[in-house]
C-alpha cells in the first residue's frame, strides 16, 4: 500500500543541487551493511563529480530500488557497478539522442550487474505498473522508478541479455543546462 501511496503522489522538488558522485558513495555505505549485500562487491566508475538538479531523496530511491533488485536478481552475491558521468548528446544512443535533441550535455548514470538478465518477453513490461516476477513483489518499484526519472526531466532504459546481466541507464540534464 505504500507504495501504491508514493507511486500516485509523486512530487518533485527540481531546486536542489545533488552531487551524484556523492550520493553513489552513500548508497554503497548504505548497501554494504545490508545483509543480503554481503557477497556483493559495489564499485562506482566517475569521471569527476557530476552535479544535476533534483530531489536528492527521489533520486537516492531511484538507485537504490536498482540495486536492490540487482542484488535479489544476482543471488546476493556477485558484482555491481555503478557509472556516473557527464556526456555530450552525441555520444548518446539513438533513443536517448532524440530524447535529449535540445541538450548539449547530459547526465548518464549506470546500474550494471551480473545477474541472469531480464527475459526478452517482460522487459518491455518491467515498468509498467503491478507487473512483478517475483512471488512477494508489487510491481511497484520500477514502476516508481521511471515516474521518478520522467518527474526530473529523465530518460531510463534498460539493456539485458540472458545470462549476462541487466545494465539500466538513467539520463538526466546536466546541471549547467537546467532551466528553473
Amino acid at each position: 500500500m505504500t507504495h501504491f501511496l508514493e507511486y500516485s503522489r509523486l512530487e518533485s522538488n527540481l531546486s536542489n543541487k545533488c552531487n551524484l558522485s556523492h550520493l553513489f558513495r552513500e548508497l554503497i555505505t548504505l548497501l554494504k551493511v545490508n545483509p543480503n549485500s554481503d557477497q556483493i562487491n559495489f564499485r562506482i566508475i566517475e569521471s569527476n563529480t557530476i552535479f544535476c538538479k533534483g530531489d536528492q531523496n527521489q533520486l537516492h530511491q531511484i538507485f537504490l530500488n536498482l540495486a536492490l533488485n540487482a542484488i535479489e536478481m544476482q543471488g546476493n552475491k556477485g558484482n555491481i557497478t555503478f557509472h556516473v558521468r557527464e556526456t555530450r548528446v552525441s555520444e548518446l544512443n539513438d533513443q536517448a539522442k532524440i530524447f535529449f535533441n535540445k541538450s548539449n550535455k547530459v547526465i548518464e548514470t549506470i546500474v550494471e550487474d551480473e545477474g541472469p538478465g531480464i527475459s526478452s518477453d517482460i522487459i518491455d513490461k518491467i515498468f509498467d505498473p503491478f507487473f512483478t516476477t517475483k512471488a512477494s513483489g508489487t510491481g511497484l518499484g520500477l514502476s516508481i522508478v521511471q515516474k521518478i526519472v520522467e518527474s526530473h526531466g529523465g530518460l531510463i532504459q534498460v539493456f539485458s541479455k540472458s545470462e549476462n546481466g541487466s545494465i539500466f541507464k538513467v539520463y538526466f540534464h546536466s546541471f549547467e543546462e537546467v532551466k528553473v
